[in-house]
């Protein structure tokens, strides 16, 4: 009974905390999604803690790992962190790096700039990016770009975050395209020879350099106007065509083409061209090189060869070309008709084996000394082989050509002489047969003029006494004829005394014997001599002396004596009215100058060349009237060679009835010597 009642008082007591167990459990539940909650939170937590640290993980590997080097700088450019790339990049371990300055790995001509770099940096806040040399540890300088920006770090304050890049090959790259650049300047803008670019389709130039400016006239913005058909010859355009199109990707000479330069110049040019690709274009790079001078050359050296070979075939003289050991290599065909070889069969053979015995020592001798010389000639006269056995006269003339280029020779030119040979031998002879008989003669005049002059001088002795009246007065008729038998005698003495000088002159015994002259003196002493016959013949004379004409002069009297004596002489003779005229001058050189003139019957031009000569008239017309006495033609020769001997110079004016005029200059003695 008593557990029914306490069973019975729990279930009061259970009834009545009924509201309170709902309101638990309903906590409990709660509790339980709450705690479902955190456990599903806990587990986004972790997986965020761990998605976080697989983050950070990859973080780290891309900075560790990254192919630029991440580098954090402080204001002063000390080197707060860096990464693997960075340090691998300084040749530096990781950890040593950190606290140490930067600039110890930079070039030292970097080392300033990265500190304004620095400065700059934190000053304007900006990203800024610069570019450096660095040298890592002891390994090779290298280029790099430094890219940075400022951030505020929690524990450090403003700091530099900056990556660091190698920009070598870059660097490289830019310096191999500079150098590529100054190679193209000086391959394609300095050459010296006409080049360019030109599409191969619109046949347009796309390049010129300045050589092809200059050398073709027209300027660079009318060349890029133009195509390459501009400057070639219509009927070519056709040949440019096929041309391009055959052209390959190698240098290929496309031959010798015409050009027409500004000035419508035509030109030869040898062309070169290679196909290359030029900005974005197929084209095709062209050096024109100008040939129309060597051309020209070659032509005419053609021309001349083709000369030359005519002339040498057709030669009468003969050539040969002969080694340094004086083997003959080269015969000219002119051999065949000289000598009667045949060219060929001389090839290989001595030239000293066709010479006469007699000769071949001095020919040896003449050859070894022509072969030591490096220029210059030799010329000998020696008998030579013909084939028949006969021995031939000829002349060689020799030269060195060994070192000229194309020769390599001694080149001798010969000829047959033979018959000079025999016609010098016989005028030889004869001239010694003229000599003997002009030894002859010389002895004959100066024997007979000494025999003749004795008695002419009695007959010019005694025509004077009787002229002067010693056996008494004479009637006029015989006064005149006694003038005349005078006169007459006087001029057969002038001959001999002609005579007897030329003779002298010719075998040399006529010397200078210069003494001091009273020219006015010895002047009136030979016009004495001719007043009887300017008063026969009623001829007027004039002397005319300068006033600077000097009263002594160092001469031979001897000889200026006869100069007058002759001139006088024919001036009088060939004078049949009017005047002879003497004048003396003081040329401005020095000297005297005698001139002789009259109004005579003159001296025909064909004459006037050889008056000079022995035993020649004087060209007067033979038509002319009066009382003409002819000459011996001895006179003017005589004046010749004793001017010549004087050292003076003679000269003569004329011409048919209006007389003529000699003019002597003769140098004073001590000068003349």
């Amino acid at each position: 009974m008593q557990e029914s009642g306490k069973i019975s008082q729990g279930r009061g007591a259970k009834g009545r905390n009924k509201p309170r167990v709902v309101g638990i459990e309903k906590l409990v539940r709660e509790l339980e999604i709450y705690q479902r909650e955190l456990e599903v939170q806990n587990e986004e937590l972790r997986q965020a803690q761990s998605n976080l640290e697989l983050s950070c993980d990859r973080f780290s590997s891309l900075y560790d790992f990254a192919p630029v080097g991440y580098f954090i700088f402080s204001r002063s450019g000390l080197i707060l962190d860096v990464n693997l790339k960075g340090a691998k990049l300084l040749g530096a371990d990781r950890a040593g790096l950190v606290k140490t300055s930067f600039s110890v790995h930079l070039d030292k001509g970097s080392r300033s700039s990265f500190i304004t770099y620095l400065k700059r940096l934190f000053q304007e806040g900006h990203p800024e990016r610069c570019e450096v040399r660095l040298r890592p540890g002891r390994g090779m300088l290298f280029a790099a770009r430094i890219e940075s920006v400022v951030v505020k770090d929690r524990e450090q304050g403003r700091v530099s975050r900056s990556i660091l890049i190698d920009i070598s090959d870059r660097v490289q790259a830019e310096e191999a395209l500079r150098d590529s650049e100054e190679r193209y300047r000086l391959l394609f803008e300095s050459n010296p020879h006409p080049m360019w670019v030109v599409d191969t389709e619109s046949f347009a130039f796309l390049a010129v350099n300045e050589a092809a400016i200059d050398h073709y006239g027209y300027s660079r913005e009318e060349f890029l106007s133009m195509t390459i058909q501009d400057i070639r010859p219509a009927e070519e355009v056709s040949l440019l065509t096929e041309g391009l199109a055959k052209s390959s990707g190698r240098p290929v000479r496309a031959g010798v083409w015409q050009h027409r330069k500004k000035d419508g110049a035509v030109i030869d040019v040898e062309i070169t061209g290679q196909r290359i690709f030029f900005s974005g274009r197929n084209a095709q790079l062209v050096i024109a090189n100008n040939v129309t001078e060597r051309n020209r050359a070659q032509s005419a050296l053609r021309q001349s060869e083709r000369r030359f070979r005519a002339l040498i075939e057709n030669s009468s003289d003969a050539i040969a070309l002969l080694d340094a050991s004086g083997k003959i290599f080269y015969a000219s065909p002119s051999t065949l008709r000289i000598f009667g070889y045949v060219p060929e069969k001389l090839i290989g053979k001595t030239a000293l084996e066709l010479i006469h015995p007699e000769d071949r020592g001095r020919m040896k001798h003449l050859f070894s000394d022509l072969a030591k010389r490096s220029e210059g000639e030799a010329t000998a006269e020696l008998r030579f082989r013909h084939k028949s056995g006969v021995w031939r006269w000829v002349e060689g003339i020799g030269s060195n050509l060994l070192r000229e280029p194309g020769v390599h020779a001694i080149v001798v030119n010969y000829r047959d002489i033979t018959d000079r040979k025999e016609a010098e031998e016989a005028i030889g002879e004869k001239n010694l047969r003229i000599e003997e008989a002009s030894r002859a003669r010389n002895r004959f005049f100066s024997y007979m003029s000494h025999e003749l002059k004795t008695p002419v001088n009695s007959i010019v002795g005694f025509a004077q006494l009787l002229r002067n009246g010693n056996y008494g007065a004479l009637a006029p008729e015989q006064a005149a004829a006694v003038g005349r038998i005078n006169n007459n005698a006087r001029e057969l003495i002038h001959l001999i005394n002609n005579i007897l000088d030329l003779a002298k002159l010719e075998t040399g015994k006529i010397g200078l014997q210069a003494v001091e002259v009273n020219l006015r003196e010895l002047v009136d002493k030979v016009l004495l001599s001719f007043d009887p016959l300017l008063q026969e013949k009623g001829l007027r004379f004039r002397k005319e002396i300068d006033p600077d004409f000097p009263e002594h002069f160092l001469t031979d009297p001897m000889q200026v004596r006869s100069i007058l004596m002759n001139l006088l002489s024919n001036a009088v003779k060939f004078t049949e009215r009017g005047e002879v005229r003497l004048r003396l001058e003081r040329p401005t050189q020095g000297g005297m100058l005698l001139q002789v003139s009259d109004t005579g019957a003159g001296i025909s031009e064909e004459y006037l060349g050889r008056i000079f000569e022995e035993y020649e008239q004087r060209g007067v017309a033979r038509e002319a009237k009066g009382n003409y006495i002819g000459g011996s033609g001895l006179g003017l020769a005589i004046v010749k060679k004793m001017v010549d001997l004087l050292g003076g110079r003679i000269e003569v004016a004329s011409a048919p009835g209006e007389g003529a005029v000699f003019t002597v200059f003769i140098p004073e003695a001590s000068t003349a010597t």
